[in-house]
């Protein structure tokens, strides 16, 4: 896949598309990502809440 790196301008190449990769377990990936955000979220929400403990 590498190989057929194609040359634009002077020396600056583009990879060519990527393919679909695919997966074999949508909801695995589903599932994954709602709890990585939702842990984001409840950090974000955390560390708003603590900002100012003094306030």
């Amino acid at each position: 896949m590498l190989s057929r790196v194609t040359p634009l301008i002077a020396g600056v190449t583009a990879l060519p598309p990527m393919e679909p990769a695919g997966s074999d377990r949508p909801m695995l990936v589903l599932v994954s990502g709602i709890l990585l955000l939702g842990g984001i979220a409840l950090f974000i929400g955390w560390g708003l809440s603590h900002a100012y403990p003094g306030a």
